[in-house]
């Protein structure tokens, strides 16, 4: 296929999926978009990856699979435009106190970018080094790992308040916590 009209392809599919998601997250909740976003990926960038390794090996299965590496992306674009593109800086809002709402989404922000430049300056030494088809596959195992942190430590934060959500929080820390020992003044708002 032709690059330009790969391109076009991917750019339409990204707007359509980002609309989709606006329609989606407040009657799907966010947790099951973040979990089917998080497996795509992994799927996709799986896929991507045995196209990698077959055309490595000069299989020639890949010359007749030339379209799997834009069905990878295509399906790689659209689960992270249902998921993990608008909705964890839904959630920073919807998780954090207001009083630490400013600081917080402030070094989210740049974590964000700073692992966004991590894997745009390093991907083709990564490339190089392991081979295309174990980066690829690197990044889906990733996701997976994703996927069971989405599934076991996300709360759901549809139609929850504040307060439930941090309450999600306390029953996951250590049994040994107890009310002398704990500090409610992080939870509460100072507003």
């Amino acid at each position: 296929m032709d690059d330009n009209l790969s391109t076009i392809v991917v750019g339409f599919v990204q707007v359509v999926a980002t609309i989709a998601s606006t329609l989606l997250v407040d009657r799907t909740g966010r947790k099951i978009l973040l979990l089917i976003s998080d497996i795509l990926m992994g799927i996709s960038l799986v896929m991507l990856g045995v196209y990698f390794y077959l055309k490595d090996i000069n299989d020639p299965v890949y010359k007749n699979i030339g379209w799997l590496p834009l069905l990878s992306m295509v399906i790689f674009i659209i689960a992270f435009s249902l998921g993990y593109g608008p909705i964890p800086w839904l959630m920073v809002g919807e998780i954090l106190p207001p009083r630490a709402l400013g600081i917080a989404s402030s070094i989210a922000t740049v974590f964000n970018w700073f692992l966004a430049f991590l894997v745009t300056q390093f991907f083709e030494d990564l490339q190089t080094s392991i081979g295309a088809a174990w980066c690829f596959w690197m990044f889906g195992i990733i996701c997976g790992i994703g996927a069971l942190y989405v599934t076991f430590f996300l709360p759901e934060t549809k139609g929850k308040s504040l307060d439930e959500i941090q309450n999600f929080f306390i029953s996951l820390s250590t049994p040994t916590l107890n009310s002398e020992h704990s500090n409610p003044g992080l939870l509460e708002d100072e507003s």
